[in-house]
């Protein structure tokens, strides 16, 4: 970011940075623990109480930070899922973007054989199927 030095400001070497992105929450493993549980639990309600995309939830519910919910929130009521989040292996889960540019077409993936294909809506879908 620009700095307009008329002002006097520089730019601290220890700025703190905030990144927006989403998890594809295509496919996902959800094992049974008390985090997860309230994280189901949580996302069912958004779901149903709010006008979220799924996705956006999901990221959200996800990353939050983990607070301490022994002690009062100061985030409007909100608290972290406390989830471990772990990425599944690309070739083995992977998304119909990738399974028809490189794993149909690329001879070094000849003989691979992914676990589960994640296929969103693409026009061409069914005339690639």
């Amino acid at each position: 970011a620009a700095v307009e030095s008329s002002f006097g400001a520089q730019p601290s070497p220890h700025r703190r940075m905030v990144r927006f992105w989403a998890r594809n929450s295509g496919q996902f493993y959800v094992r049974s623990t008390t985090a997860t549980v309230r994280m189901m639990r949580t996302l069912a309600k958004r779901m149903a109480t709010e006008e979220v995309w799924d996705q956006s939830a999901y990221s959200q519910e996800g990353l939050w930070p983990a607070i301490d919910r022994t002690k009062p929130s100061t985030s409007g009521g909100r608290v972290g899922s406390r989830v471990s989040v772990r990425i599944l292996n690309y070739a083995c889960f992977c998304n119909s973007k990738w399974f028809f540019r490189h794993l149909v077409h690329e001879p070094k993936w000849a003989h691979h054989r992914p676990v589960s294909v994640h296929t969103n809506y693409h026009p061409e879908k069914q005339a690639r199927m």
